[in-house]
């Protein structure tokens, strides 16, 4: 039944793309995650995200669910596991195959059926897929943000370090990356991700202007943990801190399993040329931020 109304929705042009190219290798994930008492009409209505007919469970459980959607290399795995911690909330992820990059809404899906306050961590930008999710199932909506000079420093690091530098560039491309000087490395790297970022920033800040979103900049949050999560507690959440955020945070920092590397603030301002700069000021027009603090220098 379910794979006859998803062969349906999918004529229909109902199932958005970045959802429809992940269905067929997880289909059985898929239905994991459906009620036993869906019918057609309820998954083809959750595909489609119309409100009136998903059912209660799904309407309900968004004030039980964070979504959080984090800029790459700003520190989403250590901020996941701290509010996890901080307040008793489950890890789920909402990615692909239980993965971390967009929002795929089988897993949003099953994140709302939980009996339970869950944190799940993406790098989803705001689109207009992404809007139409959160309109019709009310999730609380985190993001986190970094400036974009220090970002795309400890990109083209991160690159040099062969950390998923393969799923980028090809072993061809790697390897003259890793052969060229520090500065065509960064011109490499603005080039392939400086858009990327802006993008993520200004569609959440636009969304903003809709959503409750709450906002975590990190170069504030690295030296202001222990606030940031009162803040949460009291402004975002409207629940009480479970846990003593100090205490959680040495536990973290002592327990190893999370990798947080503060970096040094404002590298950006202290590596990138004045062409880079002039570059970077370029593509951030096109979204409306070229003077925007965002950028870092």
């Amino acid at each position: 039944m379910i794979k006859k109304t998803i062969k349906t929705a999918r004529k229909k042009g109902l199932i958005p793309p970045i959802i429809d190219k992940q269905f067929n290798p997880n289909m059985r994930e898929w239905n994991d995650l459906s009620p036993d008492e869906w019918g057609a009409k309820e998954v083809e209505s959750a595909l489609e995200g119309q409100p009136e007919i998903l059912p209660d469970e799904i309407q309900e459980g968004g004030d039980n669910t964070i979504l959080y959607f984090a800029q790459p290399k700003s520190a989403s795995l250590y901020i996941n596991k701290l509010v996890s911690k901080v307040f008793e909330a489950e890890e789920y992820w909402v990615g692909f195959n239980k993965g971390s990059g967009d929002l795929y809404f089988p897993r949003l899906v099953g994140a709302l059926l939980e009996n339970q306050l869950t944190v799940s961590h993406c790098h989803a930008v705001a689109d207009k897929y992404v809007l139409e999710m959160l309109r019709n199932t009310h999730p609380k909506v985190l993001v986190s943000y970094r400036n974009l000079g220090d970002t795309l420093i400890s990109r083209r690091d991160m690159i040099v370090r062969d950390k998923g530098a393969r799923e980028l560039m090809s072993d061809s491309g790697l390897e003259r990356f890793l052969s060229s000087s520090k500065e065509v490395q960064t011109d490499i790297t603005i080039e392939l991700f400086a858009a990327q970022y802006l993008n993520f920033y200004s569609s959440w800040k636009s969304a903003a202007n809709e959503f409750d979103v709450h906002f975590i900049n990190y170069d504030e949050f690295i030296s202001n943990q222990e606030q940031e999560m009162i803040e949460m507690s009291e402004e975002f959440l409207d629940r009480e801190l479970v846990r003593d955020p100090k205490e959680v945070i040495e536990e973290i920092s002592s327990g190893g399993g999370v990798n947080f590397n503060k970096g040094k603030k404002g590298r950006g301002t202290d590596e990138l040329t004045e062409a880079q700069r002039a570059r970077i000021r370029q593509i951030a027009a096109v979204f409306g931020l070229e003077d925007s603090d965002y950028l870092g220098f």
